[in-house]
């Protein structure tokens, strides 16, 4: 029991996961970071491959409903082609400004949000702190379900 006890105090005192300093690279070519999102606006990480079949369906889900997701940065991270990227965006999200898209040319997405698969999602409230985590698709009503 003792165990138990300790575990969960540890849980407590963990502290807030918060988004992370990151930098990947826009399919314009412009670097992509913490300075460049709007403030006080959730963020949405989408960790995405174009040609996996769950992200696309992910993908559908907020384009049907995107209305939605106007108050929201949603940021869509692969390792992939930009090209691959760039055909992806023009699918799901054409004159979507709100809606970014990088590549992890580096492959710094692990370190820096920890190890994950594609589709991951991670939600950010409005002051970057993590609320939750998503290892699979998911509903719009789960995405935002926390915001």
């Amino acid at each position: 029991m003792y165990w138990l006890k300790s575990m969960l105090l540890a849980m407590a005192f963990a502290g807030e996961i918060t988004l992370p300093a990151f930098e990947f690279t826009q399919l314009n070519g412009d670097k992509l970071t913490q300075e460049n999102l709007t403030k006080n606006q959730p963020v949405l990480v989408f960790y995405y491959d174009p040609f996996c079949d769950h992200c696309n369906e992910q993908a559908k889900l907020i384009q049907a409903d995107f209305d939605r997701f106007t108050n929201y940065t949603l940021i869509w991270v692969s390792w992939g082609e930009e090209a691959e990227a760039a055909n992806f965006q023009s699918k799901y999200f054409d004159g979507k400004d709100n809606v970014l898209f990088a590549i992890d040319s580096e492959f710094n997405f692990d370190a820096w949000f920890g190890y994950s698969e594609v589709p991951t999602t991670y939600v950010f409230d409005n002051n970057w702190v993590q609320i939750s985590k998503f290892d699979k698709e998911v509903s719009v009503d789960e995405l935002l379900g926390g915001l």
